[in-house]
Order: C-alpha cells, then structure tokens, then sequence
C-alpha cells in the first residue's frame, strides 16, 4: 500500500465513522491504516501524541483528551511563524512535517494508550 498521507486519513475517518456500528470492520480499517504509514512513522506520531498529552492535557483522562486534541488537531492551521516550543501548535507542526494527516479521537486514544 502507499504511504500518502491522504489515503491513511481516510482510513481513519471511515474507521470512525463505522466504529459504533461495526466494531470489527473499524478495528480492521484501523490496522490496514496503521500498517499503511512506515513503523517509524507510526512510533513517532504515537510518541508526539503521548508529549502533547503530558504537556497539554495531565489533568484530564485519556479519553478526554483524545477527544480535545482530535478537535484541535483538525482545526490546526499551519502559522506563517514557528510556534514556539512546547506549545500545543508545535507538536501539530511536528506532526504536519511528517506528513500525517490528522486522525480521529478513536486513533489518538490507542496512540496515547499503547
């Protein structure tokens, strides 16, 4: 498979959208997109995720803040400057520079959780 960004984030936002429904067919979708990026691409946007919870979001439960980051993440916008660092807007820019789309709260929670 092909490691477009835009193919594995559209496996994720079916996967979401399946997930209440069709738990199985969601989990599949899940793996057929994780398996799609490189392994180091995977580990590092795990790893990212995982900063910017420890950063951003120590007060709340995984869940919620999976919830909080898969908002922010799909409102992000690129700034014409570098963020500064440690902010919030620089681990979406890490995460942007890889290439990865963002993806949905389900994905971010078993990034943050595994």
């Amino acid at each position: 498979m092909s490691g477009d960004s835009g193919f594995v984030a559209e496996l994720y936002a079916a996967a979401e959208q399946l997930a209440d429904d069709h738990p199985r067919a969601a989990a599949a979708l899940f793996a057929m997109a994780s398996e799609t990026l490189p392994v180091g691409t995977v580990r590092e946007r795990r790893g990212i995720l995982k900063a910017l919870r420890r950063a951003a979001y120590s007060q709340l439960s995984n869940d919620a803040a999976a919830k909080l980051i898969a908002l922010e993440w799909r409102g992000w916008t690129a700034p014409n400057d570098p963020p500064l660092a440690g902010s919030k807007e620089s681990y979406f820019a890490s995460l942007a520079v890889l290439g990865i789309s963002p993806i949905g709260q389900r994905q971010i929670y078993t990034d943050l959780t595994s």
